[in-house]
């Protein structure tokens, strides 16, 4: 779901408080706790852990707006390519969790 932005690019919102731009990004419940991974930046020393939560929240450590847009897409192509490998693995998790409920289980 894309978060209100005046940028024109979804995710990208100014922080009024702080002057500096994020991505923000509410994912859906189902794919939420298989979005795992690493988000290098390339502007940055130290890269951004994503770990299953439902919001992804990320600096990008300028209040320029053309600097903004080119770290967004940066940012937005990772964030892009580790919700194609969630949605994955949550189809996968769910048919297993389908197949084993008509699995008939032995009673001891």
């Amino acid at each position: 779901m894309a978060r209100k932005s005046s940028s024109g690019l979804p995710f990208l919102v100014r922080r009024k408080d702080v002057g500096k731009y994020v991505y923000w990004r509410i994912l859906d419940s189902a794919i939420a706790p298989f979005v795992c991974g690493e988000i290098h930046r390339s502007w940055a020393v130290v890269s951004h852990s994503l770990s299953g939560k439902a919001i992804i929240k990320l600096s990008l450590q300028t209040g320029d707006r053309a600097t903004a847009g080119d770290r967004w897409s940066e940012v937005h192509a990772r964030v892009e390519a580790l919700i194609r490998d969630a949605t994955t693995l949550a189809k996968r998790d769910k048919e297993t969790k389908r197949n084993l409920e008509r699995v008939p289980h032995a009673h001891l």
